[in-house]
């Protein structure tokens, strides 16, 4: 037997380097894949829920909570709607009508004090001199 040329060994380091790289770039698109694959698995749990086993409870799929939160919201309008007109009651007392606001019968207080003759009481000249 012969001893290979250098052409023949060449061709089988290239042929190596070859299947190595092909091994490596297989390895990266496998890891790759299934990395994909366990974020779409995790996608889907999160999605669908997931059913309570042995020390784990489960979990309401996306759905179910996105339910939840449109009822929670519609209360929270009707509330919103609620205190609106409370704030408007009260807006209205504030100002002055025909009589009949808060606003009007501090005024007339107001009025009828200034209207009173002052008085001075001997205790509180001290305080204020």
């Amino acid at each position: 037997m012969y001893p290979p040329d250098a052409t023949t060994v060449g061709a089988w380091l290239i042929g190596a380097a070859a299947l190595i790289t092909a091994l490596v770039v297989t390895w990266r698109f496998a890891v790759a894949v299934l990395a994909a694959g366990r974020r779409l698995v995790h996608f889907l749990d999160d999605w669908f829920g997931e059913a309570p086993r042995p020390g784990v409870p489960g979990r309401p799929g996306f759905p179910d909570r996105l339910g939840k939160v449109e009822t929670a919201v519609k209360g929270l309008r009707e509330e919103i709607g609620e205190i609106r007109e409370q704030v408007a009651e009260i807006v209205h007392e504030l100002h002055p009508n025909a009589g009949s606001s808060l606003r009007d019968a501090v005024n007339r207080i107001e009025a009828r004090t200034i209207r009173l003759p002052k008085t001075s009481s001997p205790s509180h000249e001290g305080a204020d001199g």
